[in-house]
């Protein structure tokens, strides 16, 4: 599934038109086509004067999507988007890479939201997390998806990431279905539909916001536990089927005070950990429990992500 042409059809659909949607770094397709048609010819059919079109063919000027509609194939994975209303451009990816799909699972703990003062509204991504660490490794996988760079805020009791972007709000909200709040997310399409591989990241990234494990591990099994904890009832039950088909025995799904909560039984902690691609310091206690549940690691397994420094 090709992201960046779900995207434009979602905003396309939303009233969105194709001269609010603007593309940075096409330069060499506008070079073909003005090669191809010449340079008058196509400042009429796209009614441009000549020095907006030079400024295109220089890199200075977002280039509207109905120019380059037809060359989207062509398109370079690294172009940057912009929406009519934002003024920060995006990496929007083509494929759901596995740093996308985690993104997208510790978003779970995150917010996408719309705020509005008035006239105007302000609309933000963000991830919070107690440890700055863990944050960093969120930074780099954004800036490796989104070409953004963004800082690490500290706030009252947490630390912060918030991208203040439409563009990015918007892909969150249309490519991955994330509403403004969390108990009314269900599993996006996007993950439904993708292979294995991503289908794990995407768990990582979840258990990594919304798992948890004993913070003392001992002997004593009846005291060991592996959870998800979340509002909505669905996502919890996608990720069930999931890792009961890979083999993983999950316990039922029950309500605790205000979350849904599901648990991994005892007899596949053990796979589950080998399984999961762990990034927060929570999988130092996940190595732990494999002293209790043992298990034969199988090849590339996130265990061994989990044994080394984060990278």
């Amino acid at each position: 599934m090709n992201l960046q042409k779900l995207f434009i059809q979602k905003l396309l659909e939303s009233g969105y038109k194709e001269r609010d949607i603007r593309v940075w770094g096409c330069e060499n397709l506008i070079r073909k086509r003005i090669k191809k048609e010449g340079i008058s010819s196509f400042c009429r059919k796209y009614d441009l004067n000549t020095g907006t079109c030079y400024r295109m063919l220089k890199g200075k000027r977002a280039v509207p999507l109905e120019i380059i509609k037809y060359n989207l194939e062509e398109l370079g994975d690294r172009a940057l988007w912009i929406v009519k209303g934002s003024n920060l451009p995006v990496r929007i990816p083509k494929k759901l890479t596995k740093e996308l799909a985690y993104l997208v699972g510790v978003l779970r703990d995150g917010t996408v939201t719309q705020e509005n003062y008035g006239k105007f509204a302000e609309y933000c991504c963000a991830y919070y997390s107690k440890y700055k660490s863990f944050l960093e490794v969120l930074k780099r996988f954004i800036r490796n998806t989104f070409s953004l760079t963004s800082k690490i805020e500290k706030f009252s009791d947490v630390y912060g990431i918030r991208i203040r972007s439409l563009t990015l709000y918007l892909f969150f909200k249309y490519v991955f279905e994330a509403p403004q709040h969390q108990e009314n997310w269900k599993t996006p399409t996007v993950i439904e539909h993708a292979n294995k591989e991503i289908k794990w990241w995407y768990i990582s990234g979840f258990f990594d916001a919304e798992g948890s494990c004993p913070r003392k591990v001992n002997r004593n099994k009846k005291l060991l536990y592996v959870k998800f904890v979340q509002k909505n009832e669905e996502a919890l039950e996608f990720i069930k089927n999931f890792l009961e088909r890979e083999g993983i025995e999950c316990g039922k799904i029950y309500w605790n005070q205000r979350k849904w909560v599901m648990k991994i039984s005892h007899k596949s902690i053990g796979k589950f950990v080998v399984n999961i691609r762990s990034f927060h310091p929570k999988r130092k206690r996940l190595i732990k429990l494999l002293k209790v549940f043992p298990v034969q690691a199988p090849k590339g397994a996130g265990v061994h992500r989990l044994k080394g420094d984060v990278s």
